[in-house]
């Protein structure tokens, strides 16, 4: 067999196991990964829905919670009254208007008070009678005195032809043996909404401590069903959240539920998400499809490139015995391809050794210095981490969110709201790399701004934001307006003890350009002045510390978008300032640090 045969089958089988082997692997790891990832994605879909309901739920309890905490309501519900006048003048007075708010809601259906109280003869009252006495509601409350709200599944309103979902509250705060109760009744598709967006090949199913099912997201009819009618019931655990995988005559699926807690009146409720097990193997099914379309292409070119190397090797070696032959009469110098047989085999390891020797001087020079250059940027990034890392800014989001954390726990809201403005701020500042981004991301980082400044100088600062949509996808410099802004509220509103409006605008100039304007009803600036900082904007570098803000906003203009851009500066002694900023529309803007076109 010869050299150039067992070269090419040891190198084929070397490669095949490698790539088999990697092949192999990958995809076993790959699918798990993809496996996990849509669990976990599911897992934290369902949390979210949970969380929802749980909200939905609440801002419903919320109101009940109004009417049980309303003394004034209770002491007027609760009174003795000589006459149905009496009574009448003081429903129209005080209760009705008090109601009417509370049934603005478009998703209450109806709102019934019960009461022992003879003389309310009024829409929405209803009399403590043998019936309302016999009902569920009435019962669960008198057997269990410390309820205070009950939620009741889907019921179906036969007379209205639609289905509503109940809500009751005992209202005896002013006195707790007294016989009042109120019951919501609200639209029975309330949850839908949480669903909309959803997965619709994804099954969610909502269903209250008592098994009523509030919501199956493919059934409509749920009237009357419970958690207990379903097959997988008896796989549920008695865990706040978990997983497990159920069969059905309709295929398998991925089971998570997630159990709400916290409040009394919704402890037990349970959100589930039913996922079909083959969405769950289709993603994993196709890397492994591709993995055996690449491992096949992959053999095929490492058959070709073997094949071509062996050959090319051989042939080397031929070449190289002929210019070992010829050493002594053409002097003893580099061979391209270097090449040996048996024959030859001592005066081809003597010139290998001269040009390894040779190869080893080279690389130690080259590797020295290649060494010292690295040690020198080593250093030199040691150095910018360091910095970096004193002012890092995860550090700084995490201890801002601690701070507000602290201050709602104190009840200061107003302080807290601050401590987040100025956090997202951060967020926007430090979180993106880049010169330029969308005029959108920087409105956004604008408000957050102005919204801040109202903390500290609160009706004295007025502003005003109205960008059209079609502006938004504009580039412009990373905070370049956000500085033109800041300049509005140092230069005009700490100088005037007046109200001072600041004003966004934008329109475009022509068809390749827009004009952004700040403007401000300050105390603006004299002709002298105003000249001065014009002719500071084109110098080639500051002659003092004045408007440098201003001076570098403009080169930055002319830097990214070219000399027909800029900024334009317009005031009158106690009329106020404008500066308008010059930038290329969407379909021109380009992006500095990428070379892109924003659009």
């Amino acid at each position: 067999m010869s050299i150039r045969t067992r070269w090419f089958i040891a190198n084929l089988l070397a490669v095949l196991f490698l790539l088999g082997t990697l092949t192999f692997t990958m995809t076993i790891y790959s699918r798990d990964s993809i496996y996990q990832k849509i669990r976990e994605n599911s897992r934290y879909s369902v949390s979210q829905l949970a969380l929802n309901v749980d909200h939905l739920m609440q801002s419903y309890e919320q109101i009940m919670d109004f009417l049980y905490t309303n003394n004034n309501l209770q002491e007027r519900l609760l009174a003795q009254y000589d006459s149905f006048p009496e009574a009448e003048q003081m429903y129209f007075e005080t209760v009705d208007p008090l109601l009417q708010s509370v049934r603005g809601s478009q998703q209450i259906s109806n709102l019934i008070f019960y009461t022992e109280n003879p003389l309310f003869e009024f829409a929405g009252f209803f009399p403590i009678d043998d019936e309302v006495r016999s009902s569920d509601w009435y019962v669960a409350f008198r057997s269990n005195p410390a309820m205070a709200k009950i939620w009741w599944p889907p019921l179906k309103d036969t007379f209205r032809n639609e289905g509503f979902l109940r809500l009751t509250q005992r209202l005896n705060n002013l006195n707790p043996d007294a016989e009042l109760y109120v019951t919501m009744d609200l639209n029975a598709r309330l949850f839908d909404n949480l669903i909309a967006n959803e997965n619709k090949r994804h099954r969610y199913i909502v269903a209250l401590p008592s098994g009523g099912v509030l919501l199956d997201s493919q059934q409509s009819d749920i009237f009357g069903r419970n958690l207990r009618d379903y097959g997988f019931y008896g796989k549920l655990g008695d865990a706040d959240s978990g997983s497990v995988k159920v069969t059905d005559e309709t295929g398998s699926y991925l089971l998570i539920y997630q159990t709400l807690g916290g409040r009394s009146s919704v402890r037990g409720t349970k959100v589930i998400s039913l996922i079909p097990e083959e969405e769950l193997l289709t993603n994993a099914n196709e890397i492994r499809r591709i993995a055996l379309l690449l491992f096949g292409a992959a053999v095929v070119l490492s058959i070709a490139i073997v094949y071509f190397l062996s050959r090319g090797m051989t042939k080397r070696l031929m070449k190289l015995a002929s210019g070992m032959r010829s050493i002594n009469t053409e002097q003893l110098r580099p061979i391209a391809n270097i090449k040996g047989n048996d024959e030859i085999s001592a005066l081809g390891r003597i010139f290998n050794g001269l040009i390894d020797r040779i190869d080893r001087l080279i690389r130690d020079v080259y590797q020295s210095e290649i060494n010292r250059r690295e040690l020198e940027l080593r250093t030199k990034e040691s150095e910018l981490y360091a910095l970096q890392t004193q002012i890092n800014p995860h550090y700084l989001f995490n201890t801002l969110t601690a701070i507000r954390g602290s201050l709602l726990e104190n009840g200061d809201k107003e302080n807290a709201e601050m401590i987040k403005l100025l956090a997202m701020s951060f967020r926007r500042v430090l979180g993106k790399s880049g010169q330029t981004i969308r005029l959108q991301e920087e409105l956004e980082t604008v408000d957050m701004y102005l919204r801040i400044q109202r903390f500290r100088f609160g009706d004295r600062l007025l502003y005003d934001i109205r960008v059209p949509e079609d502006f938004h996808r504009c580039a412009v410099p990373r905070l370049a307006l956000q500085t033109l802004v800041e300049n509005a509220i140092v230069h005009a509103l700490e100088r005037n003890e007046k109200p001072t409006t600041i004003e966004i605008r934008a329109e475009s100039a022509d068809s390749d350009t827009i004009r952004i304007d700040v403007e401000d009803n300050g105390p603006g600036m004299a002709k002298e002045a105003l000249a001065e900082i014009r002719r500071g904007l084109d110098e080639a570098a500051p002659s003092g510390e004045k408007h440098i803000g201003l001076r570098n906003i403009h080169q930055r203009l002319r830097h990214s978008f070219g000399p027909p851009f800029g900024l334009e500066l317009a005031s009158e002694e106690g009329a106020g300032t404008r500066v308008s900023m010059l930038l290329p529309s969407a379909g021109k803007a380009t992006d500095a640090e990428g070379g892109g076109t924003l659009g």
